[in-house]
């Protein structure tokens, strides 16, 4: 693969907008000499273009600039794999492990996490020969250049301005850096950019691109940490960077006062009353507004930022002729939200307090749900699991599990791979073959479902494909199993 070479210019894209650093040469140069064992190392086919795999090269690169100037961002993945897992990374032995120094093991798994997050369709061993070959090849550059490599302080500089803390936009760029331009963020970057491909041809694309791309600012944990840009910011900062995303679904709010800094707001539906810091509105619409005798209702977002709401997102004025339609639309959103821990409660009533039920065809699934979770199955609810059945389940094979965020659910593919007593389809040879399938689509399992899964071994023969053996597959995914249930459902959980 012929690859273009990369600039100081375009390195400094994987910095701040506007940072310019003495360092910048040197690191565009190693860059370049990553960028060509990763065009010959035979994995370059895993790569969709020249530009991804220059990307790739310049992600590993700042790996090194991070350990070199003490960034931080991989000492933070270091210590929350500690706290979760009780080892600094998964799926490596780390005994011969130098924390704040290049590692082999480290550039192992952050190429195995660039390649993974191109290709959604499987899950690839991180102990790929490939992959462990090109890392070799590339830590061994590094750790030559350990010594005498430059640092670059203007990105802890950067990262941990003072003034942030009471700075609401100064902080939200910082985000944005994190979260679009720091090397372990690229699979937050494509599902962003995923999300654009979908919402390209609305009538309201725009809009809709930028209340995504807030969301995701504030949300995002599409990373092997599976930490949001705030918990991130905070970890390398050292500072408080406190941020509540829960109230940024728009509500329906009435301004009920103007203070000096913030208008009072209440939230039409539950009542409560919140301070909106004036400086997260338009300026020119906040300095000219005025309490009315007509309508001062306002359908927006908000995040909390430390001990401060700001409107973030949309925001629209609601015409006292809408207003009914619009609060009806809340109420019932959070009408469903509210009924899902009665219905998971329903659930392990029904079942005898057991974690999942198995069922074959419609009959056992409707008698499952209108005589003993009282939920009739009727008109189109009915014919929604119907096709949704024929499509996706083995033989019309269905599990049943409670949940909090989705009250029961209906797992629908994969059944002979769950490990259960219970379960009459239990195939071991069917769950070591395909079983990881039941750890890679977030929209048809919830992450607690997985989670009760792992506690109670019903993944327990679950394995990765390994040229060592299925043996060797399946211990390898077992002592990592809920990094790739973590990593896998990182937006999810």
């Amino acid at each position: 693969m012929n690859i273009k070479k990369i600039y100081p210019a375009e390195w400094r894209k994987t910095h701040p907008d506007g940072m310019v650093a003495d360092s910048d040469h040197y690191y565009a140069n190693l860059a370049n000499r990553v960028a060509q064992i990763l065009a010959h190392s035979g994995i370059d086919d895993a790569f969709p273009d020249g530009d991804s795999l220059r990307d790739a090269a310049m992600r590993l690169t700042a790996y090194f600039e991070d350990i070199c100037t003490g960034v931080g961002i991989w000492k933070t993945l270091n210590d929350t794999c500690r706290k979760r897992y009780g080892k600094p990374l998964p799926f490596h032995d780390t005994t011969d492990y130098c924390p704040g120094e290049p590692n082999r093991q480290d550039v192992q798994l952050l190429l195995w996490d660039i390649i993974q997050s191109f290709d959604c369709e499987r899950f690839i061993n991180p102990e790929n020969p490939g992959i462990a070959f090109a890392a070799g090849d590339i830590y061994g550059i590094f750790d030559q250049e350990y010594e005498t490599a430059p640092d670059t302080p203007e990105l802890t500089d950067y990262l941990c301005e003072p003034s942030m803390q009471s700075d609401f936009w100064l902080m939200r760029k910082r985000l944005e850096w994190i979260f679009l331009q720091s090397y372990l963020n690229l699979r937050g970057r494509l599902d962003f950019a995923g999300s654009l491909a979908e919402i390209s041809h609305s009538e309201h694309a725009e809009q809709e691109a930028y209340i995504n791309y807030i969301h995701h600012l504030f949300t995002d944990q599409h990373n092997m940490a599976v930490l949001t840009p705030g918990e991130w910011l905070s970890a390398l900062s050292g500072q408080r960077i406190d941020i509540d995303a829960s109230l940024f679904a728009n509500r329906c709010y009435r301004i009920v006062g103007i203070e000096d800094e913030a208008l009072r707001v209440r939230d039409l539906v539950n009542d409560k009353e919140l301070s909106v810091e004036k400086v997260s509105f338009e300026e020119k619409w906040v300095n000219n507004f005025r309490l009315s005798a007509d309508s001062n209702d306002l359908y927006m977002g908000l995040v909390r930022y430390n001990d401060k709401y700001y409107q973030c997102g949309s925001m629209v004025e609601i015409p006292a002729d809408r207003l009914n339609p619009v609060l009806e639309q809340v109420r019932q959103r959070d009408y469903q939200k509210s009924l899902m821990p009665s219905n998971e409660e329903s659930f392990y009533k029904a079942s005898g307090g057991k974690p999942i039920v198995f069922l074959k065809g419609i009959d056992a699934i409707k008698d499952f749900y209108g005589k003993k979770i009282g939920i009739p199955l009727t008109g189109d609810h009915l014919q929604q699991m119907l096709q949704t059945i024929r499509e996706q389940s083995d033989d019309g094979m269905v599990a049943v599990m409670g949940t909090p965020n989705q009250g029961n659910l209906i797992i629908t593919g994969h059944i002979p791979a769950i490990k259960h007593k219970d379960n009459p389809f239990y195939d071991k040879e069917y769950a070591s073959k395909y079983g990881q399938g039941l750890l890679m689509d977030p929209m048809a399992i919830d992450y607690s479902a997985v989670c009760t899964m792992i506690d109670q071994g019903m993944l327990a023969d679950v394995a990765l494909n390994s040229l060592r053996g299925p043996e060797y597959g399946r211990q390898l995914l077992q002592d990592n199993i809920q990094f790739v249930a973590d990593y896998m459902f990182a937006q999810h959980r």
